[in-house]
This record gives structure tokens, C-alpha cells and sequence, in this order.
């Protein structure tokens, strides 16, 4: 009798919980680059035979950007982690230039205007993890991560300026802006913080936390070359999947 009611014990016991550790992770994300770095030009081109300088301001203004990666344990909490992300956007520069008179030497006319630049930037992050595992009973796990990041940044640049005058010539107004499409690839560094809430059993819900920085700078033809900053503080969220 004693022997079936043990029996019956072991049978009646509940199953541990399946184990929450997993080798990889798989994240989809969108989100909002939050905090960045404007753009901040000066150069000179010659009109009316003599020297026109041009100044371009263009502020940074947030964008959205998506990203996708994956997170692979390699021992016990360290792990190793790669992610794509790619924003794009369209921002207004200010230009302020002082145009020479076409009469007269010496006698410039302050000119000022706006101009809608695009940008885009292309980043690679390789990281290593710190892998924090959920506590008993809850499903949230953190991975922080830190190391390279890889961009390719793409930026439209001013070259020139026209504009609309008319006799006797005392005053020009902005007509056009001619661009130019400059891009190169820049080494820098990132940090952040991915944390996961495991919804189902191979799939739930995140919410990603970087920063990014790395600093090149674009030539748009001649002597003009122009410092440009790419990352800054993002944020996103999305999708995870555990394998």
C-alpha cells in the first residue's frame, strides 16, 4: 500500500518548467532615431567674377529607421550579436550667402533661403552580449550589448546657388540650390540595451535601446568638404524569436 501511494505521488507531481534559456534570438524592429547630429557647411564659388561664400545649416530633425538582427549565446551569459539598420529622410537646410553685385565690385546682397536635403545612413553593429536570464516565474530577459558599428552614410550637399534679380540689381532672391550626392563609409562605435518578454514559446515582444556614433567627412567636388556625424540615440520596438 505504501509503495503504490508513493507511486501515486510521483505520478501526481507537476513538470519543472521548460527551460527559458535559448542560443539564439531573432529581432525585427522599428523605430525612431531620437537624438543626432546636424549638418554644418561653409564653402565659396565665384560669381559675377568674384567670391560668393555660402554658409548651410541643416539641424538634425528625428527619422524612422528599421532594424534586424541576431543574438547568439556562446557561454553561459556571454553571447555575440549583429544587426542591420537603415534610416532615410528628408530635412530643410537654411543657406545664407552674400551674392556679388553685377554692376558694381565690393557691393554684395545678402541672400537666404531653405533647401529640402535627403540623407540616409546604412549601419552594420557588431556586438558582444551580456545575457541577463529571466528570474523564476517571469519572462523577461535583457541582452547589453557593445562594439563596432559599420555605416554607410549618403548625403545630398549643396554646390551652388542661383538667383532671381532684376535692374538695377540691389537685391537677389534664392531661386535654386544644385546639389550633389556625396556618400562614404565610416567605423564607429554603439551601445545599448535589448530587452525581451517572451510572450509565446519561440516568439514575443521587445523594445530596443542605442546608441551610436561615427564620423567621416563627405566631399561634394573641389576644396568643399564637409564633417558629418552619423548614429545618435534610437529606440525601437518589435518582434523576437528564439530558437
Amino acid at each position: 500500500m505504501l509503495h503504490a501511494t508513493v507511486a501515486g505521488a510521483q505520478a501526481r507531481r507537476p513538470r519543472p518548467p521548460r527551460s527559458t534559456r535559448d542560443d539564439i534570438t531573432v529581432g525585427i524592429n522599428v523605430g525612431a532615431q531620437v537624438a543626432g547630429e546636424g549638418l554644418n557647411d561653409q564653402f565659396s564659388v565665384i560669381k559675377n567674377a568674384e567670391p560668393t561664400p555660402i554658409t548651410i545649416a541643416q539641424p538634425f530633425s528625428p527619422s524612422i529607421f528599421v532594424d534586424a538582427g541576431v543574438t547568439i549565446r556562446v557561454r553561459r551569459r556571454f553571447g555575440i550579436a549583429a544587426d542591420v539598420s537603415f534610416s532615410s529622410r528628408e530635412h530643410n537646410a537654411t543657406l545664407n550667402a552674400s551674392v556679388p553685385h553685377p554692376l558694381f565690385f565690393n557691393q554684395p546682397r545678402a541672400v537666404s533661403g531653405t533647401a529640402s536635403l535627403s540623407q540616409s545612413q546604412t549601419a552594420i553593429h557588431l556586438d558582444a552580449a551580456y545575457l541577463v536570464p529571466p528570474r523564476p516565474r517571469r519572462r523577461t530577459s535583457v541582452a547589453i550589448l557593445g562594439g563596432v558599428s559599420i555605416f554607410r552614410i549618403g548625403q545630398a550637399l549643396p554646390t551652388d546657388i542661383n538667383v532671381a534679380e532684376t535692374y538695377p540689381f540691389d537685391t537677389a532672391t534664392l531661386a535654386s540650390v544644385s546639389t550633389t550626392d556625396a556618400s562614404k563609409i565610416a567605423v564607429g562605435f554603439n551601445g545599448g540595451v535589448d530587452v525581451n518578454w517572451r510572450r509565446w514559446r519561440r516568439a514575443g515582444l521587445g523594445a530596443l535601446m542605442r546608441y551610436s556614433r561615427a564620423s567621416t567627412s563627405l566631399s561634394a567636388g573641389g576644396s568643399n568638404s564637409v564633417n558629418v556625424v552619423a548614429g545618435g540615440l534610437q529606440a525601437a520596438a518589435g518582434v523576437r524569436f528564439v530558437f
